[in-house]
């Protein structure tokens, strides 16, 4: 998988759907929406350029390579079951999570979210009015955040031995300017929001590719999670695939 070239899935996994093998390479019919079918060879199919991030932006191509050489052979002994059986469910559980965490659905998925939370952001938001009214409620149900917000901002500039009684007095001082404040942070805040917004939407295919590259660089702290709870048996079936295959996707 490592270059520029990056699989989406690996094709170790891919092979299973192989249509014909030719000197060692894999071959599979591919289908497309209103498209004639062609069989195209698994290294060009279910690919994107810099996927998992280019060399110099994140090690997460060579990170998921690396693990990857760990499960070819695991997969092997589930292809070579000639009837039905039961299995360990460690391997299967693992690397079933690992394929979901490494998947564009997922990164789509963020993407989705993402999206979805900026709309109901944008409703909320719509207006210098609405900006007030949630921020007049912030200093009514979480009065908590000001008053620490203000604490930090004068440990800035009071004296190291200024009395905390004096320092108590000048916060609920400030505290009681604060609503005065209100029309006039709310009319700045919606007029910066609205000049974000765009950028925000713009931006997000690569916040989402952030993210999930930043979940897989962490992905074992899930993936133990995930496989701590699957305890089912799975049937396994199948028969070997050839050998002299590359190591990863």
């Amino acid at each position: 998988m490592a270059g520029v070239r990056q699989h989406i899935l690996p094709r170790f996994l891919t092979k299973g759907f192989s249509s014909k093998i030719h000197k060692n390479e894999c071959y599979t019919w591919a289908f497309t929406i209103n498209g004639t079918p062609y069989e195209p060879n698994l290294r060009n199919i279910g690919l994107e350029k810099f996927f998992y991030g280019a060399p110099e932006e994140s090690t997460v191509d060579e990170i998921i390579t690396d693990k990857e050489i760990t499960y070819i052979g695991q997969l092997e002994k589930l292809r070579a079951y000639e009837s039905s059986g039961s299995v360990d469910n460690s391997f299967p559980a693992e690397f079933i999570t690992h394929l979901i965490v490494r998947s564009k659905h997922i990164r789509e998925s963020f993407q989705e979210a993402g999206s979805a939370i900026i709309d109901v952001v944008k409703t909320k938001l719509d207006s210098p009015e609405r900006h007030y009214q949630m921020l007049s409620n912030l200093i009514k149900n979480q009065p908590e955040l000001i008053e620490n917000s203000l604490s930090e901002e004068l440990d800035k500039h009071l004296p190291q031995n200024f009395p905390q009684h004096q320092k108590d007095a000048l916060i609920q001082s400030l505290k009681s300017v604060v609503p005065q404040m209100l029309p006039d942070f709310a009319q700045k805040g919606h007029a910066l929001f609205s000049q974000l917004l765009p950028k925000m939407i713009d931006d997000m295919p690569n916040i989402s590719k952030t993210a999930h590259i930043k979940a897989l660089s962490n992905e074992k702290k899930g993936t133990d999670l995930l496989c701590g709870r699957a305890r089912s048996r799975i049937p396994a079936g199948g028969k070997p695939a050839p050998e002299g295959w590359p190591a990863t996707g």
